[in-house]
């Protein structure tokens, strides 16, 4: 998975130039790390945090100055670009990061990001036997033994999407061969398929979540966050992540990115900033304003942020990842050889 998207890598390393150096400045007077290249999306509610923090001028508070890279979406040219040193710091699943670790490269998690996936379970409505998840500890098996046989959008067989498929497909009294996971891009890509026919079930974030129903219709029958498995809802499930290397180099990457997030996650979680993070939404981070729930989906992917992982719920991510095929057995993975200590309670 490594050693894809190279193409995409040289393309960022010709356009980035050195890695990050250390030098004096920044608005609180601190040591200030220059030129930190931190991979960025647009269009996309999941990475609005990194342009609120931008926008907020939460990275110059704690001592960083980022240079954004744009235009890179797919996980594995992600991995190859800061495994490479293209990009110093980039948001991935903890689940990219243990499957990192046993392929023999170090990353480190410089700041969580979320806790539980922030995804909903959407069907087309021709599917209208398929139940709503209910709550409780077994109230969404119903919903998955109703989706058996169907085709559903979600990144392709042997994604951190397929792991949570199969786990809850089997946890159910089914097998991951009850279901075809098709591999397509998020956003319009899988709209189309969505109307089309080609995917009956489309597992689409939060902030997507609103154009499907608009635009191919369906209906949500299951939140990640509230149903499912105890090692979904609680999954560690993102964060900010560099080198092992470049945090040796810099350690202090961790106590400033943490800051940076702990700054954003507070300023996203007060109702009071609403308008002005939609601004940066619409804005920096080039959401299109008429997207379908837009307000709402920023709320419901911020109340997921954290500054730091509980160690127990990182260990029963890496054990469900065992568990279900996410990561081999051996070499063991531990939470603390993919999360910086002081990340950890």
């Amino acid at each position: 998975m490594l050693a894809t998207a190279v193409v995409g890598t040289a393309l960022l390393a010709s356009a980035c130039g050195s890695s990050s150096s250390k030098a004096t400045g920044g608005s609180s007077g601190a040591a200030t790390l220059k030129n930190v290249n931190v991979i960025a999306s647009q269009a996309s509610v999941p990475g609005l945090p990194l342009w609120v923090a931008k926008e907020q001028g939460f990275f110059e508070k704690h001592g960083i100055k980022p240079n954004f890279i744009t235009g890179v979406t797919s996980g594995s040219a992600i991995l190859s670009a800061v495994v490479s040193g293209s990009a110093d710091v980039v948001t991935q699943t903890t689940s990219a990061a243990a499957t990192a670790f046993q392929a023999g490269s170090r990353l480190t998690m410089v700041a969580p990001n979320t806790r539980g996936v922030a995804y909903n379970l959407v069907v087309s409505s021709k599917l209208s036997n398929v139940p709503v998840a209910t709550s409780g500890p077994n109230g969404w098996q119903a919903t998955i033994k109703a989706l058996k046989g169907t085709v559903i959008s979600a990144s392709g067989a042997g994604s951190a999407f397929d792991q949570i498929l199969t786990a809850m497909f089997t946890e159910a009294g089914l097998s991951k061969n009850d279901y075809t996971n098709l591999s397509i891009a998020h956003g319009g890509p899988e709209i189309a398929a969505m109307k089309t026919g080609q995917a009956d079930v489309d597992m689409v974030d939060f902030g997507n979540t609103g154009s499907v129903l608009q635009q191919a219709g369906g209906r949500v029958v299951m939140t990640l966050t509230l149903q499912g498995p105890s090692a979904v809802t609680n999954m560690a499930w993102s964060g900010f992540f560099a080198t092992a290397d470049y945090v040796a180099k810099h350690p202090e990457i961790v106590s400033e990115f943490q800051g940076v997030v702990d700054d954003t996650r507070k300023f996203m979680q007060d109702p009071k900033n609403k308008d002005a993070i939609h601004a940066v939404a619409i804005g920096a981070a080039q959401i299109p304003a008429d997207t379908p729930g837009l307000d709402d989906a920023i709320a419901k992917t911020a109340g997921l942020m954290q500054t730091t992982f509980k160690t127990s719920d990182v260990q029963q991510t890496l054990d469900f990842l065992q568990q279900y095929g996410g990561i081999k057995p051996s070499p063991i993975v531990k939470p603390s050889d993919i999360i910086a200590a002081k990340l950890l309670t």
